[in-house]
């Protein structure tokens, strides 16, 4: 006689008891998850199906955005918290040191009850508004004043600074364009002259027009001079170009005029 086996899974089952099966599976909660999730402390979640794991994942996405959200606000919250105290800190210092100034005024009005006495008049009976105004006015002219004088002597020291530089430029451009040009000199020359006497500027006026003749013409009025002495027996016999005066000279140019006269020989000639 044959033995009878069991059948294999799947075998000899109708659709109908595969169904039922399914649908029993499902009842008990045998079948296997949709999705399976590892928490981080090791905890699982399980979701059966699509729709369940959508909706969870629907309202992790919207709990996340209220927890930021929420920090969002904490984070305001704080700061204006903050600017509160920083501002509440200013206002203390301010007020404590409001009350230092105010008890060194106390203590001085108390020792000058003088001074108490007019600051209390002055409240209770102000000045008449014409006197108030003269007053302003005096202070106004005065500021005025003192304003106008340091603008003059602004524009003063601007103008000395102006005339300096031109000063210094034409020095340069004498310079290069004299190379035996006497710096110190000028200078001392043009301040003897800055003080406005004329005796001075017309004994320049006169020399300069006295050396607008070249050395070459001034040698030879000089020559000429020398021959004509000669014919006539005149020539001195200390010889030409020396002088009988034992003075001494500043500069060439004082030497050479001597010389000059001695010869009788002048550059305007």
């Amino acid at each position: 006689m044959p033995t009878e086996t069991a059948p294999l899974p799947g075998q000899g089952e109708t659709p109908a008891t595969a169904a039922n099966q399914a649908l029993a599976d499902t009842v008990t909660g045998s079948s296997a998850p949709f999705f399976e999730d590892v928490l981080p402390d090791g905890s699982k979640r399980t979701f059966a199906s699509k729709d369940e794991l959508a909706k969870e994942w629907k309202n992790s996405y919207l709990r996340q955005s209220d927890y930021t959200k929420k920090t969002q606000e904490i984070a305001s919250t704080r700061k204006q918290i903050e600017d509160e105290r920083k501002k509440f800190a200013d206002e203390q210092k301010a007020f404590l040191d409001n009350r230092k100034r105010y008890d060194e005024w106390d203590r001085l009005l108390k020792s000058r009850p003088d001074i108490y006495q007019q600051l209390e008049r002055a409240a209770t009976s102000p000045a008449d508004p014409s006197v108030a105004y003269d007053r302003a006015k005096e202070y106004a002219d005065g500021t005025t004043g003192k304003l106008q004088e340091r603008l003059e002597a602004l524009e003063k020291r601007l103008e000395e600074e102006n005339t300096k530089k031109e000063l210094e430029s034409e020095m340069s451009a004498l310079k290069e364009k004299y190379p035996d040009f006497d710096e110190p000199e000028v200078m001392a020359r043009l301040e003897y002259l800055s003080d406005g006497k004329t005796g001075p500027l017309l004994e320049l006026l006169h020399w300069a027009v006295k050396g607008q003749k070249s050395p070459a013409q001034i040698e030879q009025k000089i020559t000429e001079s020398l021959k004509k002495k000669s014919q006539a027996g005149m020539v001195s016999t200390k010889g030409a170009g020396t002088t009988t005066s034992n003075k001494a000279y500043r500069n060439t140019d004082e030497a050479r005029e001597a010389a000059m006269r001695e010869l009788g020989v002048t550059p305007d000639s």
